[in-house]
């Protein structure tokens, strides 16, 4: 249910993000060889899940607490500067996010929308800007899945690292889900 979900937010972030050349799904983390691919088709959106913040049963149903972000990538162009074009990007995602569930059933409303600068000098000097909008979604996993579908749901790890030159950003986190 979980990359349905990731889908469906890659569909409704593309539609939304006019003037951005693509919205793509990525598993996790990425590094300045990724960075660097991404910089030659801006502006460009990435999907991740970050982390799963908690998790409950509802009935039968495993409601799983995600975190997402979407990382906007850009290097402006003639018309508009990087920095001025990431915050348009930004306030149009965070506008697209809020209260959204993707037309998917699986997907409770977004919420806890927070926005954040991933600026240093490295990225600076190499002419890119990236933001994250992140926000917490609950994903419904049900019990019509069969036993191989999921590899591990008692433990979900994601691990999110940005390198640019000397400097690099590391997010990771592991959670623990009881059986039910």
């Amino acid at each position: 249910m979980i990359t349905t979900v990731q889908e469906s937010i890659v569909s409704g972030l593309s539609a939304a993000m006019v003037g951005m050349t693509s919205v793509t799904a990525h598993g996790g983390a990425f590094n300045e060889a990724e960075l660097r691919r991404w910089a030659v088709k801006t502006p460009c959106g990435i999907v991740v899940p970050i982390q799963a913040n908690s998790s409950k049963m509802v009935s039968t149903t495993l409601v799983v607490d995600v975190e997402w972000a979407f990382f906007i990538v850009t290097t402006g162009s003639s018309q508009i500067n990087r920095h001025n074009q990431a915050l348009n990007f930004a306030a149009l995602a965070m506008r697209t996010i809020a209260n959204n569930r993707w037309g998917n059933e699986n997907a409770q409303v977004a919420n806890s929308i927070k926005w954040e600068s991933l600026y240093n000098g490295s990225l600076d000097s190499a002419g890119v800007t990236i933001h994250s909008i992140s926000w917490n979604q609950g994903v419904c996993i049900g019990d019509g899945f069969a036993d191989g579908d999921f590899l591990d749901l008692q433990r979900i790890y994601t691990s999110i690292a940005v390198t640019a030159d000397e400097a690099t950003i590391n997010a990771e986190d592991m959670i623990e889900l009881e059986e039910p």
